[in-house]
């Protein structure tokens, strides 16, 4: 993962909003679709955490308007705002996009139609200049800093990703034969997912990702690959280690806990379902944080191991 930092705005007037940090905590995350074949993903991040969470009272939201995103951060101890407008161009005949950040053009009153308790006397804090547009892959985050202390030791982060589809899936042809529809076919979704590790947030950059299939598997460092199934597989040491609940995979490894967090629901049934777990020690990524992925079959997990 390449990461592109991006200084938006020193706020030392929002000291107060940046006290008593102790590790690093996330704050809020989201995914939107952004036009044709084009998905965004958020995670903002106190770096290190408040001691107490109430220390930083803001809303962070967005909305898109046409090509713009506009990104809005509402402080309601002082009755202020911020944020930026972004815009995402998909590169042609590439998995890239042009991504480019622009001080925010929507006006408070246009803030107040969808947030009811924000009105005219609320205050707006403009950016001092905007960065230069970024190509991105698949691979890159933007880290984009909203507000940082005065001393430079605190500061709130944005984490960007955008990616480019160049094709929706293919339609199955009419000569396709229909058959039943079992548990191999359901999918996990993980959607902007967090991994903690006995309650504590793992290290490295958030993953502003998704991954999808059967088969979802997340690696962290020192560990190894946890792959998570809704079902056992024949010929592959899968155990109940835990359960599937709404938008958090939980389970038990060797004596310790596992969560990981997504944005939506993993499986979209409403139901709870016990997590089938196969650890493999030996998968060493060429990176030094936590990662994520997916299998479409047993075959493509198979492949990885060999």
């Amino acid at each position: 993962m390449r990461k592109i930092s991006i200084l938006l705005a020193i706020a030392a007037g929002l000291a107060g909003c940046l006290a008593a940090f102790g590790q690093t905590q996330t704050l809020s995350s989201g995914t939107v679709t952004y036009g044709p074949n084009v998905w965004l993903g958020f995670v903002t991040v106190a770096e290190p955490a408040p001691s107490d969470p109430q220390d930083l009272k803001f809303v962070g939201t967005f909305r898109v308007d046409g090509n713009v995103l506009h990104r809005v951060i509402l402080l309601d101890n002082t009755k202020s705002y911020f944020g930026y407008d972004l815009l995402v161009e998909p590169i042609a005949d590439a998995a890239q996009c042009r991504v480019s950040i622009r001080p925010l053009s929507m006006p408070v009153a246009e803030i107040a139609k969808w947030k009811s308790y924000v009105n005219a006397s609320w205050t707006v804090t403009v950016l001092p200049k905007s960065p230069e547009p970024q190509v991105v892959g698949e691979d890159d985050t933007i880290a984009l800093d909203l507000l940082v202390s005065p001393d430079g030791r605190q500061k709130v982060v944005d984490y960007i990703r955008a990616r480019h589809r160049k094709s929706d899936p293919p339609v199955p042809p009419d000569s396709e034969v229909p058959k039943d529809f079992s548990l191999d076919d359901v999918e996990l979704h993980l959607t902007t997912s967090t991994l903690y590790v006995n309650g504590k947030l793992a290290g490295g950059l958030p993953r502003v990702d998704d991954a999808a299939g059967p088969l979802v598997w997340f690696y962290y460092p020192g560990k190894g690959r946890f792959t998570v199934s809704i079902k056992p597989h024949d010929g592959y040491a899968f155990r109940k280690a835990g359960t599937i609940r709404g938008d958090r995979i939980t389970f038990q490894f060797d004596g310790d806990q596992y969560e990981v967090h997504a944005t939506h629901p993993i499986v979209g049934s409403g139901h709870a379902w016990n997590a089938y777990v196969l650890y493999d020690p030996s998968y060493h990524p060429n990176r030094s944080d936590a990662d994520l992925g997916s299998f479409r079959n047993v075959d493509e997990l198979g492949a990885s191991r060999r």
